[in-house]
């Protein structure tokens, strides 16, 4: 979905490094899609010196009225800054890319409950299911050196980057249920342009699916970011339950915490008619309350 801001930046990195063009790999998910990042990266091609401030600013003005707009902004924002704490910190060990963070986003994979009690849960290394083999070489960038440290270290990094971004994606879920909250126009102006003569799209349902996307990874980066923290800290006490267990007590119950609120966050959609299919079983929210209610009683 929708992060304009990073859209401009990403642009303007390309036009930096030489690039002649690009790829969209994703595109839009339904055909009906209308996205601020379209207008976004027609602006930056057409002028990578636009101000993305001024030009997000006057979209949100034409496409949510007065109101509306300084939230919606504020939103973008927040998630702009959740995205950039995301690119920075996604450091997971190379080797482990398949084994460690994969099955967080495949539907079918069993979720790995962080406990000693789970044999999937261990304090070794995981690169059964390494895709080359062998670790990414420390990288400087952006003011940031990527894939630095031991294996641990790696988790952690992208751990506490997908828990600080959580944070981001909650403010910009608020912004963006108070916007829908004001006065809306009845239709976005620039919809037919870009979809179609005679295809209309309404702010009103524009903001409930970027609230739902902004939300979602809300949810979903706070219970990940757990699990990579947890991982990193069962190697780092060498599996030795007591000790992950008197270390990690806050974090598991964070992780519980994060459980329960992504199972609660399922049924909210599913009442509200947002989803486009069926929960896979392995994501249910049964199974998610059942992960919390397990690490609370080992917790106890």
């Amino acid at each position: 979905m929708d992060y304009p801001f990073g859209v401009i930046a990403k642009v303007r990195r390309w036009q930096a490094l030489g690039a002649d063009g690009f790829y969209d790999v994703r595109g839009r998910r339904v055909s009906g899609d209308l996205h601020a990042n379209s207008l976004a990266c027609r602006a930056a091609l057409l002028n990578p010196a636009t101000d993305p401030h001024s030009f997000l600013r006057s979209v949100a003005q034409r496409w949510y009225g007065p109101a509306a707009a300084p939230l919606v902004m504020s939103a973008w924002q927040a998630l702009e800054r959740g995205q950039a704490i995301r690119s920075n910190g996604y450091n997971f060990p190379s080797s482990s890319a398949l084994s460690e963070y994969v099955p967080w986003h495949i539907a079918y994979s069993k979720l790995r409950l962080p406990l000693p009690t789970n044999p999937n849960f261990t304090a070794k290394l995981d690169t059964q299911s390494a895709p080359g083999g062998g670790e990414y070489a420390p990288a400087p960038a952006n003011g940031w050196i990527y894939h630095e440290g031991d294996y641990p270290q790696l988790l952690a990094t992208t751990g506490q980057s997908l828990v600080d971004a959580a944070e981001c994606f909650r403010d910009a879920g608020q912004r963006l249920g108070e916007s829908l909250g004001q006065s809306l126009p009845d239709s976005i102006p620039d919809a037919a342009l870009w979809l179609g003569e005679g295809v209309s799209a309404t702010p009103s349902e524009y903001l409930r699916q970027l609230r739902a996307y902004v939300e979602t990874l809300q949810n979903f980066d706070a219970l990940m970011g757990c699990h990579f923290l947890l991982k990193s800290l069962y190697m780092r006490v060498d599996g030795n339950p007591d000790a992950y267990r008197k270390q990690g007590g806050p974090r598991l119950a964070a992780y519980a915490k994060a459980a329960r609120s992504l199972a609660d966050y399922i049924d909210q959609l599913n009442r509200e008619k947002m989803l486009t299919g069926p929960i896979p079983k392995d994501w249910s929210s049964d199974v998610l309350r059942g992960l919390a209610k397990e690490v609370e009683a080992w917790l106890s």
